[in-house]
This record gives C-alpha cells, sequence and structure tokens, in this order.
C-alpha cells in the first residue's frame, strides 16, 4: 500500500510526537511522586489522616493526568497503522486506563469528600 507524501510526512510526525507524548506522561507521574514527597517532609512527615489526605490528592490528580497523556499516545500508535489487532489491543488499554482512572477519580473524591481542603492550600 502506497503511502502519499502527506500521509508519509504526518507517519513522521507521530513517530516524532508519540514519544513526547509517553515522556509527557511519565514527567506528569513522576512530578506527582516527588511533589507528594516534598509535601510529606515538608508538614514534618506527619502521618495524621488530614495530612496524608492532602498527600494522596495531590498524588491521585498527577496519576490521572499521566493516564491521560498515554491513554493519547496509544491512540496516536494506533492512527499509524491501524489493524484489527492494533484496534483490539488499544480498546482493551483504554478500558483497562479508563477503569483505573475512574478507581482513582473514586478515591479522589473520597478524599476530597473526607478532608475538603485536601488539595488546598490548608492555610
Amino acid at each position: 500500500m502506497h503511502l502519499s507524501v502527506f500521509e508519509e510526512y504526518l507517519t513522521l510526525l507521530l513517530h516524532c510526537v508519540i514519544p513526547l507524548v509517553e515522556a509527557c506522561a511519565a514527567t506528569l507521574i513522576v512530578v506527582g511522586i516527588l511533589r507528594t514527597v516534598v509535601q510529606h517532609v515538608r508538614e514534618g512527615l506527619q502521618l495524621d489522616t488530614p495530612h496524608l489526605q492532602r498527600q494522596r490528592s495531590t498524588l491521585i490528580h498527577s496519576l490521572i493526568l499521566g493516564l491521560e497523556f498515554q491513554v493519547a499516545a496509544d491512540v496516536l500508535k494506533t492512527a499509524i497503522s491501524p489493524t484489527l489487532q492494533e484496534v483490539t489491543v488499544l480498546a482493551a488499554l483504554i478500558a483497562l486506563r479508563t477503569a483505573l482512572g475512574l478507581l482513582l477519580e473514586r478515591e479522589l473524591h473520597h478524599v476530597e469528600d473526607f478532608h475538603p481542603t485536601a488539595h488546598g492550600d490548608p492555610h
């Protein structure tokens, strides 16, 4: 199957963009972890519920956003050469990541409902 010049350039562009999107996903998650650790240390390594809930909220937000970027990268990968097998794998990955995202959202709402200032600045 011959690709037009436009399709070839688009494919080349996507091959460059996809690793960047995946790197963004990983960066968001790592930054969220680091923010949570720094927040925990700044708060004096306290283990009481309000402090831990706020830290969990920070981490959950970054995990959800990182998952969204990873789904976007998977969609772009499949757009390059959408075979039936790749579309099936993409559907399964999206289903799993969506389920994980929904569970994280549910946990986030639980954390924020439990302690309304969990994500905000307590001061």
